[in-house]
């Protein structure tokens, strides 16, 4: 496409988000929210937000959209809910059921705080299982800014880093993403 990424790029496209001003934040949470309709990442997405509005604003505006995104996938899962639970006897969907009621929405904050974590699964599967809203959106809340904060501080990093601090910093972020699983408690949980 012609499109070439350089620190000189990425300051370019900074200020043209600044020069935006209250529609390029706007804008930012729409692409969040409407991600999965047009095929993006939220890891790509988020990290860009942290290159157009630095740390603070990436996850401010990140977690701002992944919140929006979040409640609505849970809603849209909530219509279907009836449909599935009188179609379906499925032995998986009762296991999951009854591991959802017993742990609550705590695998929700985990998941979606990890950057790796299946966040629009997650959320679909919250709806579908009839988790009460408000402790949904609670854990919604608690736990976006902390993956967009991930993600934010590395596409941050892209404007003031060298290319090896840059690097030192991606190689920690995975360190921290896979470190819980090395846990035998955090893998049975998940099993």
């Amino acid at each position: 496409f012609g499109v070439s990424i350089s620190l000189e790029t990425a300051s370019q496209f900074n200020a043209w988000i600044e020069s935006l001003g209250w529609i390029g934040p706007l804008g930012f949470v729409v692409i969040v929210v409407a991600r999965l309709f047009i095929g993006l990442s939220s890891h790509i997405v988020l990290t860009l937000g942290g290159v157009a509005f630095g740390v603070t604003g990436g996850i401010v505006w990140g977690a701002t959209g992944l919140t929006i995104s979040a409640a609505i996938q849970y809603l849209i899962a909530r219509l279907f809910t009836d449909r599935l639970r009188t179609s379906s006897e499925d032995s998986r969907y009762r296991r999951v059921e009854s591991q959802v009621s017993r742990f609550g929405v705590a695998p929700v904050f985990l998941i979606t705080a990890h950057p790796l974590g299946p966040q629009t699964f997650v959320n679909v599967a919250a709806g579908l299982l009839v988790l009460p809203f408000f402790s949904f959106l609670l854990a919604i809340v608690l736990s976006t800014p902390i993956r967009a904060g991930f993600y934010a501080v590395l596409g941050a990093s892209v404007l003031t880093l060298e290319w090896e601090q840059i690097v030192a910093i991606t190689l920690g972020l995975i360190v921290v993403a896979v470190l819980p699983f090395l846990l035998p408690r955090v893998r049975s949980f998940f099993q």
